[in-house]
């Protein structure tokens, strides 16, 4: 007997055609991932659907989709907006159904079930006591014109490490 619905459903996570979305966000976290959400056109029972990407500090896809619907109290271009889909895309295991996690790959769960993941849940959550604290996490704008975003390899490698600086200047793997 196939489990009952709960009502939690995760993110598609599909791929998503970006060329034809109008870029909404593109942002580093402070772990190095990089976040980028994009306006679909589309909307679903009235709610807007965002796009989004997010890539681990070596450029690599970890999720994409376009599934996102934000809350209508914020823009879709907002803090409030990123750090609600970060809320998503950090869940680990235990904090949710069993079921949301069923069409992870397993990069997807690596992930889920890091200190990374974990960070980045705590530093970006809309939870009051964060938000506007010294514990808050912060959005670097990432200016999309080219690829060049300002980082020197040496720099990059001083802040996310050897391995992600290689990946990022030598080539992106996993796109």
């Amino acid at each position: 007997m196939a489990p009952k619905p709960t009502g939690a459903a995760a993110p598609i996570h599909a791929p998503a055609a970006h060329d034809a979305f109008s870029p909404l966000r593109h942002v580093r976290l402070e772990s190095g991932h990089v976040l980028r959400t994009w306006d679909t056109g589309r909307t679903r029972n009235g709610a807007t659907l965002v796009a989004y990407e997010l890539c681990d500090p070596a450029s690599v896809v970890l999720f994409a989709g376009e599934d996102f619907r934000p809350s209508p109290m914020h823009a879709d271009d907002s803090d409030a907006t990123l750090r609600a889909l970060l809320g998503f895309l950090t869940l680990r295991p235990g904090d949710t159904d069993r079921e949301y996690f069923a069409d992870y790959t397993a990069r997807q769960l690596e992930f889920a079930t890091s200190d990374a993941a974990q960070l980045l849940a705590f530093i970006y959550s809309d939870d009051p006591s964060i938000v506007g604290s010294e514990n808050e996490g912060t959005f670097e704008d990432i200016d999309d014109d080219g690829d060049d975003d300002g980082w020197s390899r040496e720099d990059y490698e001083r802040a996310f490490g050897p391995h992600a600086a290689r990946a990022r200047f030598e080539g992106r793997t996993g796109r």
